[in-house]
């Protein structure tokens, strides 16, 4: 308790900005394959490297497509639903494929980025900077796909804030949050014996509590009660801020779920990301059941 208050007192003086924590950005590393996890046949994947965000940086992102051929998956009814997925701190697109592709299952196109900071897109991480890497590679993404009313959005953990800072601006249709922080601010309150304003240890904001706000689509909060890295109570707070601007919306309080499994079947593995034992038949329905309501007209 005593080194957050002298964190406060440091950032107070401008001697100190976490911003580095919130980020916690994973560069890829000299030879790493960033497609050594994955299970889609090569041909049906899409690599770019050259979106043009703001400061001449380049997003990368991947995208899991279909073509109805052999080793293709999945409903192909849904294969005209695009899900832009935002991962979470120390991820890029080389360790994100079990999510990523668990949807690609289902029959969705599916695409993650990596913006600024991570994998093999350049630069440091800003909360400015990341909004213009999420909005160039949504946009870019959407025209791929047809048009903006044929892609949801999908967040988890840090990624929630990614996701809501873009939906802020325009909603899409469906949006699902997965493990969703609060605001910065939230996390000072929740951190010091003192009263500080974020703005003494952090540049950003993150305020999900304002964003989701101003989100309009259907929208799908999802959290594990055993969540201990980011409390639930986070994932409740946003939930009931949409009420009156979301529409339709739903919250699912996975019980015993961590900040790691709440897809998963077996909860009982704290750091499953990849859900091992496979995905949870009521996660399938309810992600199922948000996307394809808002976008498989």
């Amino acid at each position: 308790m005593r080194a957050l208050v002298l964190a406060a007192a440091l950032g107070a003086s401008g001697c100190l900005n976490l911003d580095f924590f919130v980020f916690s950005a994973r560069p890829a590393r000299p030879g790493e394959d960033r497609f050594a996890r994955s299970t889609v046949p090569p041909r049906l994947r899409e690599y770019r490297d050259d979106l043009e965000s703001r400061d001449d940086v380049k997003v990368t992102v991947y995208v899991a497509g279909h073509d109805g051929q052999e080793g293709d998956v999945g409903d192909p009814r849904r294969n005209r639903i695009g899900l832009l997925y935002c991962h979470g701190q120390s991820s890029w697109i080389g360790n994100v494929h079990g999510r990523v592709e668990a949807l690609w299952r289902l029959g969705y196109t599916v695409a993650v980025f990596d913006p600024r900071g991570y994998g093999e897109t350049k630069g440091t991480p800003t909360e400015v900077g990341v909004a213009a890497d999420v909005d160039v590679a949504r946009a870019w993404f959407e025209q791929r796909m047809g048009g903006a009313d044929n892609v949801g959005l999908y967040g988890r953990s840090l990624g929630t804030a990614l996701c809501l800072g873009s939906a802020a601006t325009r909603s899409p249709r469906a949006l699902a949050l997965e493990s969703t922080i609060g605001a910065l601010q939230d996390f000072v309150n929740d951190s010091l014996a003192v009263d500080a304003p974020s703005e003494w240890l952090f540049d950003s904001v993150m305020d999900n509590n304002v964003n989701v706000q101003k989100h309009t689509g259907a929208l799908l909060v999802m959290h594990g009660t055993a969540d201990d890295f980011v409390q639930p109570k986070y994932s409740q707070k946003v939930f009931d801020l949409s009420d009156g601007h979301a529409s339709p919306r739903a919250l699912w309080l996975v019980e015993g779920a961590t900040h790691s499994n709440v897809p998963c079947r077996d909860v009982s593995r704290p750091d499953d990301n990849d859900c091992v034992d496979g995905y949870n038949p009521e996660y399938v329905d309810r992600v199922t059941g948000l996307f394809d309501a808002a976008l498989g007209r």
